[in-house]
This record gives C-alpha cells, sequence and structure tokens, in this order.
C-alpha cells in the first residue's frame, strides 16, 4: 500500500524480493513432481486400461534415482504393467496424470521400474462409465436423419458406445446431432443367443484414430430405452470374463 504514495522510497530494508522465472523455469518437471511425493510419502493410484477394463490400485514410491522411480503394484496391476510397458501415475495432489513407461518388473517383488515420464493434457480415464471392448468384432449402423454409415464397435458402456468409421462424405459426423444405433449384442437369454438393439443416442465427439482415414466417433446413449438392460448385462459379464484372464495371468506370474 505504501507504494501508492507519491513519497516512498524502496530500500533493502522495506522492500520485497521477487523472482521472475522464465517460461521454461515455471514448467514442472514430471520427475521432480514424483520426487515430491516420494519425500512426502504420499499414496499414489496406477492405471491401466484391459479391453475397456479400467484397473486401477495403489501404490507407493520405494526409490527413487536420478531418471526412474520404483514403485509397488498389487497382482492385477502387475500383469497390466507387463502387457503394456506402460502405465499411469495418479494423485489427489497432482494437476495433471503422468504417464510412465514400464522399464523392469519383478513379479515376486511387486516393485516395477518406471521411466520416461510425462504429463498427459486430459485424464487417462476421461470418459464416465466402466466400459469394455469387445472379443469379436461387433457392426454398427449408425442412422441419423436417413443416412447411413456402417462401423465396427470399439467398446460399450451403459452410458456411451465408441464406433470406429471410414471417413465419407456421406454423413457428416458432427457433435450433438442425434443418432439411431443398430446392432446384435450378445444376449444368452435370447433364443438366438443375440438380440438386435436399436438405441437413440447422440453424437458427442469425432476424432482421427489412425493414419488410413478412419474415425472414432462416441456416441452417448439415450437413458430411456429398455434396451440399455441389455447393454448393462453385456457389459457386467464381460468384466468378470476380463478379470478372470487376467486373474489367471496373475496366477501364473505368482
Amino acid at each position: 500500500d505504501k507504494m501508492e504514495h507519491e513519497k516512498f522510497k524502496v530500500t533493502e530494508i522495506n522492500s520485497q524480493y521477487v523472482k521472475y522465472f522464465t517460461t521454461k523455469d515455471r514448467e514442472v518437471n514430471a520427475l521432480d513432481l514424483l520426487n515430491e511425493a516420494y519425500k512426502d510419502n504420499l499414496e499414489l493410484k496406477i492405471l491401466n486400461i484391459y479391453n475397456g477394463l479400467v484397473v486401477n490400485t495403489h501404490s507407493s514410491i520405494k526409490k527413487i534415482t536420478q531418471d526412474s522411480i520404483y514403485i509397488t503394484f498389487e497382482s492385477l496391476q502387475g500383469v497390466m504393467l507387463n502387457l503394456e510397458k506402460k502405465t499411469v501415475i495418479q494423485s489427489d495432489s497432482f494437476s495433471q496424470d503422468i504417464l510412465a513407461d514400464v522399464k523392469q518388473i519383478s513379479h515376486s517383488k511387486k516393485i516395477a521400474i518406471l521411466e520416461n515420464f510425462q504429463f498427459l493434457n486430459t485424464n487417462a480415464n476421461s470418459r464416465q462409465y466402466a466400459r469394455v471392448t469387445t472379443p469379436m468384432k461387433i457392426p454398427i449402423s449408425i442412422n441419423t436423419e436417413g443416412q447411413i454409415v456402417n462401423g465396427i464397435i470399439l467398446d460399450i458402456s451403459i452410458k456411451s458406445i465408441a464406433i470406429k468409421v471410414k471417413k465419407t462424405p456421406k454423413i457428416p459426423m458432427v457433435p450433438l446431432k442425434k443418432a439411431s444405433l443398430v446392432f446384435n449384442l450378445v444376449d444368452k437369454s435370447a433364443e438366438d443367443g443375440y438380440t438386435q438393439l436399436q438405441l437413440s443416442s447422440k453424437v458427442i465427439m469425432v476424432t482421427l484414430v489412425d493414419t488410413t482415414d478412419h474415425y472414432k466417433v462416441i456416441c452417448d446413449l439415450a437413458q430411456n430405452s429398455q434396451d440399455l438392460d441389455i447393454v448393462l448385462k453385456y457389459v457386467y459379464s464381460r468384466q468378470k470374463d476380463l478379470i478372470i484372464e487376467l486373474k489367471k495371468m496373475a496366477k501364473l506370474n505368482s
């Protein structure tokens, strides 16, 4: 407040020192952040996604070297670390998730060495609700105002479906556009072992997924359809199958 007065004179006695940082100085290094987490003994979580199934368990840092960290893991997570050779480190104290490579893993000691850390711009599991991939390709038709484009289901949840489609001028994939989705889904209670579903939805995102002119289209499902019960049963059953697969692999590594 004194600086607003004209007669105020700045001296070493009555002034505060402020350090000005360059843009590079202000950048937080991911490894430095993990080093602080280690010093503060923060509890972390590590996240991997197996065929759409999120495996997200508690972890802690046991050791830090110049360019790597040693972390603990649980059995199912260890299977994922070994399969993907990558993981995502999370903490309530971090403003961003951290992606890391798995350098080495010991199933017997339940210790993994991670390196090559980088911040993720988005949450690693940003879409709501548990989702699963399908064990086989499931064709799906997207109908918007009488125009139809065909694709393949990438993953499915009770809230949304991600679909891979080939880029085509036939149908503009515009976010917020209403769409009817038609596809067959495994249904053990049905006479033929599957049921044809027709679900109302809304296109919420369209992103390029590879260099072959294919796009990922994410559709939010309308929540007033009775067919959602069939989707729920399928997702739940698929999750159980995936967990059994992971447990079998974890047992082999124990």
